[in-house]
């Protein structure tokens, strides 16, 4: 993902089946991104914990994060 150039990124966080919030971070701060939403979290796997660490990861401070809870 590095390099890409994205509006919105949507971004697994709840490191079961998929990407944990690290890797989610990881992945924002390799692109440029202006909003990112992270999401599989507080349902079935992940909690609320996971988005507030992801958000918490990612180092533009330019980048709007987005949390549905």
């Amino acid at each position: 993902m590095s390099g890409l150039e994205v509006d919105v990124a949507i971004l697994p966080v709840g490191g079961t089946y998929t990407m944990n919030a690290e890797e989610a971070a990881e992945a924002v701060n390799n692109m440029k991104v202006k909003v990112a939403i992270p999401i599989h979290y507080g349902d079935i796997v992940g909690t609320r914990n996971d988005a507030e660490k992801f958000a918490s990861s990612v180092k533009n401070a330019e980048v709007k994060i987005l949390s549905p809870v």
